[in-house]
């Protein structure tokens, strides 16, 4: 089975059920400074706010491309 994994910087993250649908399964988890917490299987999907208390929005997302294991994800800057 596919595995979509879907990354916020939001505390919603943390709330979000994982489903399957069409023979792929979304997970959900929330995206902190230091990156995804846990294991990248497949392909990444990540929304980033412009404006996080840690740092900036664009330098999480520099993170996520200078990261091997990221540098291939989706992101989507939340205003």
């Amino acid at each position: 089975m596919d595995v979509v994994n879907i990354f916020l910087t939001s505390e919603l993250g943390e709330s979000l059920e994982d489903f399957v649908h069409d023979h792929r399964r979304f997970t959900f988890d929330r995206l902190g400074p230091e990156g995804p917490r846990r294991l990248v299987e497949g392909p990444m999907w990540a929304f980033i706010d412009w404006v996080l208390p840690d740092l900036a929005g664009l330098e999480l997302c520099r993170r996520l491309r200078a990261d091997p294991r990221t540098a291939d994800a989706h992101v989507t800057m939340v205003l």
